[in-house]
């Protein structure tokens, strides 16, 4: 994994299209605010922000992969978010050249392509940046490369003499849990909040001692517990076969699925979990 530096900064605006993304600044940040303390900018370069910079970085990235014309450029243009690129090897030698051709590419494209982070030690020690940490953010979870586990962690619940509505929503839409390792620790909670409808609470009206103490018991399921998977699915052999098995169900309180892969060898079949839903 690795990411574009300053991704956004490196793509010019047209001189045309400036007046698009003018803003106001201080010619002076000590005085205040007056109209001949004021002065007028305009961004140069495609502005962090602007909800069309991130198809603007995309549509770029994509052009400059398909016009180098490598192999591992198809691999990155199907494997790319934002400005984090994905790759994949079976050999430490074939990692090494997919991250000099990465560079490559992105250099001829005036990109730098840098921390990239592997769980293969060999790959941090040439690639990664100096002081680079074990533990990386890999889209949004935290990811260990020396044991090569994802960690999925539930944020801490503050204590509050006064719960409200609007609280409880506030914690449960705060948890970032994208494959859903913490569902039946979260659910409870969304089944509680879905209970303060029925009961016609206001959004900052406090809640009766009753759902206080329930919701107290329930903060401690989800108290601050680290929940570790392995990263890789399973190890690829030459003769396997692969099935993807999808389960659903729904009850009058909740509906949900769950998404495991089944690997079958020689020696026995494997299931892994992939994700699920609620």
């Amino acid at each position: 994994m690795a990411d574009v530096g300053k991704a956004f900064l490196q793509l010019g605006l047209e001189e045309a299209d400036r007046d698009a993304v003018r803003f106001i600044w201080l010619k002076d940040i000590k005085e205040p605010w007056s109209q001949e303390n004021v002065q007028v900018y305009r961004f140069c370069r495609v502005a962090f922000g602007v909800i069309s910079s991130p198809f603007l970085l995309a549509a770029t990235i994509r052009h400059h992969l398909r016009q180098s014309g490598e192999k591992v450029a198809y691999e990155i243009e199907e494997n790319v978010y934002a400005d984090n690129v994905l790759m994949e090897a079976t050999s430490t030698k074939e990692a090494q050249e997919k991250c000099r051709m990465a560079k490559k590419i992105f250099k001829d494209a005036l990109m730098n392509l840098r921390e990239f982070t592997s769980n293969d030690q060999l790959i941090n020690d040439e690639f990664a940046d100096e002081g680079q940490k074990e533990t990386v953010k890999f889209l949004g979870n935290p990811w260990n490369t020396q044991r090569d586990v994802i960690m999925v962690r539930l944020p801490p619940v503050e204590e509050s003499g006064n719960y409200t509505k609007r609280q409880v929503l506030k914690i449960i839409a705060s948890i970032y849990d994208p494959l859903g390792l913490l569902a039946p620790a979260v659910l409870p909670a969304k089944q509680f909040f879905q209970e303060l409808w029925t009961k016609e609470y206001s959004w900052d009206q406090r809640l009766s001692e009753e759902d206080e103490k329930r919701w107290k018991r329930l903060t401690l399921t989800l108290a601050d517990r680290p929940i570790q998977l392995p990263r890789k699915l399973f190890q690829p052999m030459q003769e396997e076969e692969l099935e993807i098995h999808t389960f659903v169900n729904a009850s009058a309180i909740v509906y949900a699925k769950v998404v495991n892969l089944k690997q079958t060898t020689e020696t026995g079949a494997t299931f892994t979990f992939v994700y699920t839903k609620s």
